[in-house]
């Protein structure tokens, strides 16, 4: 089994630098064409299920993509929505690493439950999908706290549309070059 991890297209709070978490966002235009590219990109393997975030940005992204690979989203996953950022919901991520540095304030998610809801929304598609090609369309926090959970680095942010592969194997995820 594989699994492509997209982050979805930008949003006008992803532009302005707002804690978006689980308010539910539309993309904007930006984001769109991000999403775009990012499926001509996925296009040139072979996918068999696109499936996503239940959160709009994420629904929306992971249904360009599916049009562009005519496929149908199969289903949302409650388990990849994007960490809760409490209070600080709607703040400049600048304002709010100010007033919580490690951005653990009132209400925030913990990055522990972040990264074990992401590696359990990853077993159940494995679950559900044991033999298939999975586009998985998600959130940065939910991807780079998975990953780490998983025992894996990323050496940069992750940028909307980016994507980030993974085989599962007999010792659990690796990750590899998408």
């Amino acid at each position: 089994m594989r699994i492509a991890l997209v982050r979805h297209g930008e949003t006008d709070w992803n532009l302005t630098g707002r804690l978006q978490g689980v308010s539910d966002m539309p993309l904007n235009r930006t984001g769109i064409d991000q999403v775009r590219r990012t499926a001509g990109t996925l296009g040139s393997n072979n996918w068999d299920v696109v499936v996503s975030s239940p959160l709009l940005r994420a629904q929306q992204s992971a249904r360009i993509i599916a049009v562009r690979l005519g496929k149908s989203v199969s289903r949302t996953y409650a388990g990849l929505t994007e960490r809760d950022f409490g209070d600080a919901e709607g703040m400049l991520g600048s304002d709010a690493l100010r007033i919580w540095p490690r951005l653990d304030g009132p209400g925030m998610e913990s990055l522990e439950l972040v990264a074990q809801r992401g590696q359990e929304a990853l077993e159940a598609i494995a679950s559900d999908y044991p033999s298939e090609s999975v586009i998985v369309v998600c959130h940065s926090f939910v991807i780079s706290h998975t990953l780490r959970g998983l025992g894996h680095r990323l050496k940069s942010d992750i940028p909307n549309g980016g994507i980030y592969g993974l085989d599962r194997t007999s010792g659990g995820w690796a990750m590899r070059a998408s």
